[in-house]
């Protein structure tokens, strides 16, 4: 939703609709203003998953995804959100979180040596240093712009007939309210369409909004509906 009221109305019918079939049912807003985690891309965020699983992912990405889990598991178990925010931390620490993904992989016929080793996802031709214009604080990301620059990349598909190429993304370095130096790296493209390289350069950089004043830390989670 574009808009966080309407992401409020659409939330509140949503919970209502779970208890209308007599099932506890919570809506978490989260905010989709900046990339959560550091990767856009097939391959990337798959790695960077499993990063997370093992208690080493991005901050902001482990911090929803603890709090999603916490709460299916308060709702599955009928326990306290306490307990069960203990339970989703314990089973991160201790590697039960990453062994039941492993599960899941071979459960789908997938290659369980991959998830435990993500050297072997393969790499794509073109590595790419975006580097800023300007220096300043970033003041806002466009998110949707930067989802269109990944799917240029390969990473998505423009046509449904489109192939996707799992090794293209981007790797993002710098994000809103981060300061940033004039020449500095702030994210890295991967692809293997050399002749999109520049372009998705440009839009990258012009999707970010920068500011001579430090910006504040942007809210991750701006309201649980229950």
């Amino acid at each position: 939703m574009k808009k966080l009221e309407d992401a409020k109305k659409l939330s509140e019918k949503m919970v209502n609709i779970g208890k209308l079939a007599k099932k506890d049912t919570i809506a978490v807003i989260t905010n989709m203003d900046i990339p959560l985690g550091n990767n856009v891309g097939n391959s990337l965020e798959v790695i960077e998953a499993v990063d997370t699983l093992n208690g080493k992912g991005p901050k902001d990405l482990l911090e929803v995804s603890t709090e999603l889990a916490t709460l299916m598991v308060m709702l599955s178990k009928n326990i306290s959100e306490e307990e069960a925010k203990s339970q989703v931390i314990e089973v991160i620490n201790n590697g039960e979180a990453f062994n039941k993904f492993k599960e899941l992989v071979k459960a789908q016929g997938g290659n369980v040596s991959w998830i435990e080793d993500t050297n072997n996802f393969p790499k794509a031709k073109f590595e790419v240093e975006v580097k800023s214009v300007k220096s300043g604080f970033i003041k806002s990301m466009n998110t949707e712009n930067i989802g269109k620059v990944a799917c240029n990349l390969g990473a998505g598909r423009e046509t449904k007939e489109d192939i996707i190429d799992y090794s293209a993304g981007i790797k993002i370095l710098k994000k809103t309210s981060e300061y940033v130096e004039n020449g500095e790296t702030i994210a890295i493209l991967y692809t293997n369409r050399e002749e999109k390289i520049q372009e998705a350069i440009d839009d990258y950089l012009n999707s970010l909004e920068f500011s001579n004043e430090e910006q504040q830390k942007p809210i991750l989670i701006y309201e649980i509906i229950k």
